[in-house]
């Protein structure tokens, strides 16, 4: 056994449709960052609006797992309509193929035109989905080199939970 330090710190994942009120307690670390998702069907024609509502809010929208929403995998071009509200967040597992071969394929897409900010795990149990960081890191420094995985995995995450702007 490996002894590691590890500090856990505030936020969740919300559901798009949230009330706004109840937003300020889902933070990432007390900041301004908010990482929401939309609902694992479709991207809501009124995504965007959503997005911007945050913004006027004060919050900074980071869009979990957007390679998987079924309407991005078929049009991922509706992620580029999103993008001046919001950064994206890649899953490590749709890099290596976890979820399908669609999903993998729009996961590329989205990070080869630089629409995403940040790979991370959704893992959300120890006993459920696995993180897979390693092999989806590897994957995305296949893809953009490891400079700039590297900022999507450590870099901008630390900035996100200082409350700094990410890169």
């Amino acid at each position: 056994m490996r002894r590691i330090s590890l500090n856990i710190l505030p936020g969740a994942e919300v559901f798009a449709s949230a009330s706004p009120a109840r937003l300020k307690d889902c933070t990432l670390n007390c900041t301004k960052y908010l990482l929401v998702e939309f609902p694992r069907t479709h991207l809501p024609v009124n995504a965007r609006q959503i997005l911007a509502n945050l913004r006027t809010q004060g919050y900074l929208p980071i869009v979990a797992h957007p390679e998987r929403i079924p309407s991005v995998i078929v049009k991922p071009t509706l992620i580029y309509e999103l993008s001046e509200y919001c950064y994206g967040q890649l899953t490590a597992g749709s890099l290596i193929g976890d979820f399908g071969p669609q999903v993998k394929r729009c996961a590329e897409w989205l990070l080869k035109k630089g629409l995403i900010s940040f790979l991370a795990t959704d893992a959300h149990s120890s006993n459920g989905r696995h993180s897979n960081l390693t092999a989806g890191f590897a994957a995305a420094a296949g893809i953009v080199g490891r400079q700039a995985a590297e900022i999507l995995v450590s870099d901008n995450p630390a900035r996100v939970i200082a409350g700094e702007p990410i890169v």
